[in-house]
């Protein structure tokens, strides 16, 4: 990795990145308190694609046209849309902390899809660091000695396993495809599809528990589901984007460890929860794992 615009300040957007994710991510657990998960989905995906359109009109971003619109589109589709989809219904459904450590699976899930789909090359190190990280986010799950998140409810796990893996294959697809579109475009792009997922879907689940009628939520709700849209979905991903042109997936795949720190913070601090002693073991072992599969990649592109 070198150093300057391909080096220092990539590093830099990975890490604001990760710090809005995991922010945002106790933020949604309290939201979904009062806003049904299609719902809050919905106002922000609204206002994430708005913002980042009026700025590519303010800066005159071009959008691209044919093969690269629709293939910046249908990862729009993917993730933000369908995966996080899922992540808002397991997000219902388990903590905020242990859902921000089995998120911790996407870098090494990553690192798997990288090395079979771009050739990026993987190491025997960081082989290890994959296992490691796997079994950190089993004993978080409560795979393991039948404690966690797997008794308090397999479905929400389920669901937020599934917004995992189809997050893995977006940061992959996206390297290649965020190589000829600008990430201020291609954020906008896959924004408004997701937008578009979330409102076809918020009209077909109506009057269901997925869905809370717009005119009942109050103004303070719909204030912090748009802060939470601009900071989880415009920023964060314009920021990943941006530093995934310079850097290869793993690394910016690694980054994504920081999220779990943040958001165990703020859920301790905010929401009073609190881990059990297996999966205070399981976060150990996969930021051990995390911090060496930066260096590891790093390391590799000095």
């Amino acid at each position: 990795m070198t150093r300057g615009h391909a080096g220092f300040q990539p590093v830099i957007l990975l890490f604001l990145a990760s710090v809005f994710w995991g922010a945002a991510t106790v933020l949604n657990k309290v939201l979904l308190s009062s806003i049904a998960p299609v719902t809050l989905l919905f106002i922000q995906m609204l206002a994430s694609s708005a913002v980042l359109l009026l700025l590519c009109r303010v800066l005159h971003k071009e959008l691209p046209s044919g093969r690269e619109f629709l293939l910046a589109a249908a990862l729009g589709l993917l993730n933000p849309g369908i995966s996080y989809t899922f992540s808002m219904l397991g997000l219902q459904r388990i903590p905020a902390g242990t859902a921000s450590l089995l998120w911790a699976l996407e870098p090494f899930l990553i690192l798997i899809l990288a090395h079979l789909f771009l050739r990026e090359r993987a190491t025997v190190g960081a082989a290890v660091t994959v296992v490691t990280g796997f079994a950190g986010a089993l004993l978080v799950a409560g795979a393991v000695g039948g404690t966690g998140v797997a008794v308090q409810d397999s479905l929400g796990v389920a669901y937020m396993l599934a917004a995992v893996g189809l997050c893995a294959i977006y940061t992959v697809s996206s390297r290649r495809v965020g190589q000829y579109v600008d990430p201020l475009v291609l954020t906008a792009i896959q924004q408004t599809a997701a937008c578009l997922w979330a409102a076809t879907l918020h009209l077909a689940l109506a009057d269901s528990s997925y869905t809370s009628p717009l005119a009942a939520i109050s103004l303070s709700d719909v204030f912090g589901a748009v802060l939470t849209g601009l900071l989880y979905y415009a920023a964060a991903y314009w920021l990943y984007l941006a530093a995934l042109k310079h850097v290869t997936a793993a690394l910016a795949g690694a980054s994504f460890n920081l999220i779990p720190l943040v958001a165990i913070a703020g859920a301790f601090a905010f929401l009073g929860e609190r881990l059990s002693g297996v999966q205070m073991m399981g976060a150990l072992l996969i930021i051990i794992s995390g911090a060496t599969l930066a260096w590891l990649t790093s390391k590799k592109g000095n």
